[in-house]
């Protein structure tokens, strides 16, 4: 999927980076004429992902490393590992884990916007966005970039149980993002099916085994989706998705 969207030249916002993984990928898609930046505000992560980067001679475009998360705005917040599970590491608290199982990392978070404020004319063609139900923020933090009509490409999570840890739910991310003149498809098990969010449905009845969405501006976009036809549900070429927790259920509006 990311292979299809991201072109070369592109400037990838890889946003929730963990240990560098799928930034490498992005950087291999994007090429020597595009960058990459990964935004890993967990300190043990970020080292990680620095090694792996740094370890990694492929032909790709030059990743710059952000030690700091993006969020509605600039803050100091704690970040809480369960288990060692870096991956899932969340600004909620884990449900279930007793107070052993979980460390707690200070981290810093600017928001998109002051990022890009003494950047020029830094723009991202795409982002990915993986913060374990925190993807709200992330976008209310673009607020400024959005309103002078950047639309990057995204490919977000959208998973409802961990949205409902921060008290909101996919209608509340994917409707501003609907307002921008965006559409969705849904990564479902077999393949994307697409849908228009509303309040009391806010995703398709196969997404309840899936949680990430592409969301895409007709017109802007076009060459880029056309790449994705083939992984459409019902096209015979089945996509395998790891699935959650639990099962992936929006609260009616």
């Amino acid at each position: 999927m990311y292979a299809a969207v991201v072109q070369e030249g592109d400037t990838c916002f890889d946003i929730g980076a963990n240990v560098g993984w799928i930034a490498l990928f992005l950087a291999r898609m994007a090429g020597p004429s595009g960058q990459v930046i990964a935004f890993e505000p967990v300190w043990p992560n970020y080292a990680r992902m620095c090694v792996n980067i740094q370890g990694t001679i492929n032909v790709k475009a030059p990743i710059f490393t952000m030690p700091f998360g993006l969020a509605e705005s600039e803050k100091t917040a704690v970040i809480h590992v369960a288990d060692g599970r870096f991956e899932g590491g969340s600004l909620a608290e884990p449900e279930g884990a007793t107070p052993g199982q979980v460390v707690h990392y200070e981290c810093r978070f600017l928001s998109v916007d002051v990022f890009l404020r003494d950047r020029g004319d830094l723009a991202a063609d795409f982002w990915k966005v993986d913060v374990e139900g925190a993807e709200l923020f992330v976008l209310r933090g673009a607020s400024e970039h959005l309103a002078a009509s950047h639309r990057p490409l995204i490919v977000a999570e959208v998973y409802a149980p961990w949205e409902r840890r921060f008290g909101y739910g996919p209608w509340d991310f994917l409707a501003p993002l609907a307002e921008l003149g965006y559409r969705f498809l849904f990564l479902c098990p077999g393949g994307l099916v697409e849908h228009e969010p509303t309040g009391s449905a806010p995703f398709p009845p196969e997404f309840e085994h899936g949680y990430n969405v592409v969301a895409y501006v007709p017109g802007r976009h076009d060459r880029r989706i056309e790449r994705l036809a083939a992984l459409r549900l019902g096209t015979g070429q089945a996509l395998r998705v790891g699935r959650g927790p639990h099962p992936n259920r929006a609260l009616p509006v």
